[in-house]
């Protein structure tokens, strides 16, 4: 096979692979954070989420890869809305952190969440709470988890700590701010 017959073979396969959020995303402020690797985006998400908390007035810094206001010690985790809807954070895990700040974008919107570790995680052990699920071990997995949110139907027990960034905003100027 010649390198000009795999480059045709490589074309007929894309219908194969099309993606067809990549429509939903055009014209979006957002739509570039698709074409880098899982990392990159998580670097990309902490820099967002960084601005969300300056326009909050607050100063951030850095700790790692985590990003720290004050004394607090913040996880942050980025999702960008699946093609089923949602958002999906991945690779919550029980490191040093007081709160878990989740960040998900839409084409035209973005939603998020300034959670305390302590509504996830209790003596070591994840809370039965609607959404949080164990990641690679199942339901039950203590190591990591995700947390899957439809904004447009949150949990119940999540509403308090986010949704619209405006919203948001507020519940971390009032839990951050001095």
């Amino acid at each position: 096979m010649s390198l000009a017959n795999l480059m045709q073979e490589a074309v007929l396969l894309e219908n194969d692979y099309y993606d067809e959020g990549v429509e939903l995303w055009e014209g979006s402020a957002f739509a570039w954070i698709r074409e880098y690797k899982p990392a990159t985006v998580g670097a990309i998400g902490r820099r967002l989420a960084r601005k969300v908390f300056e326009m909050a007035g607050l100063e951030v810094g850095r700790s790692g890869r985590y990003l720290s206001v004050g004394h607090h010690t913040i996880a942050v985790k980025f999702s960008m809305e699946w093609t089923a809807g949602g958002f999906v954070f991945e690779q919550i895990k029980n490191t040093n952190y007081k709160y878990l700040f989740c960040l998900g974008v839409r084409p035209e919107a973005a939603f998020c969440w300034l959670i305390p570790k302590t509504e996830l995680i209790v003596n070591g052990t994840w809370q039965t709470r609607e959404g949080l699920t164990g990641q690679h071990t199942g339901a039950g997995g203590q190591e990591t988890a995700w947390l899957q949110v439809d904004p447009g139907t949150p949990p119940a027990w999540l509403q308090e700590f986010g949704g619209t960034v405006d919203f948001c905003e507020s519940v971390i100027a009032s839990n951050l701010g001095s």
